[in-house]
């Protein structure tokens, strides 16, 4: 059987067995990103985001957090 090979979505590291990985799914509500969850790595889902470490957890909550949000009313 292959075993899967993890990119981290933020730096591009490689997945060892040593490293402390965490998973993250967004949440969407009409179609925008409105949550994200975050979750120590156990066992990944494709459509999870892969993090390599707490610095890429961070990296990626202050960028879901600046992304500006969209409503029906405003995309208009």
């Amino acid at each position: 059987m292959l075993k899967a090979t993890y990119i981290c979505d933020i730096c591009g590291a490689k997945r060892k067995e040593a490293n402390h990985w965490f998973s993250a799914r967004l949440g969407y509500a009409r179609g925008t990103p409105s949550s994200v969850t975050f979750q120590r790595w156990e066992d990944s889902d494709e459509h999870d985001s892969h993090l390599c470490g707490q610095e890429c957890v961070h990296k990626m909550l202050d960028k879901w957090m600046s992304e500006p949000t969209s409503s029906p009313a405003q995309s208009s």
